[in-house]
């Protein structure tokens, strides 16, 4: 599934990561990949790609904390 946005399409299987306003402290660290994208919400979930966790966590965040790891900005549209 597709989510629209403003200057692109974010969808599940996209490489991302939290803008730096944002991080925790360690964020920078690891990859994280969508893995939900519903129609008409302005979050997604994504999940932390962490070696050796067999269940990595998800987190469902604002797609406007949110950019691409090719560096492209998204932006909710409605």
């Amino acid at each position: 599934m597709k989510r629209a946005c403003g200057l692109g399409i974010l969808k599940v299987g996209d490489r991302v990561r939290i803008k730096p306003e944002w991080q925790d402290e360690g964020d920078d660290e690891f990859e994280r990949v969508v893995i939900e994208a519903p129609e008409n919400s302005p979050r997604v979930l994504i999940k932390t790609l962490i070696p050796g966790f067999e269940y990595p966590p998800t987190e469902r965040i604002e797609i406007s904390k949110l950019e691409r790891v090719d560096g492209g900005e998204l932006s909710v549209i409605y």
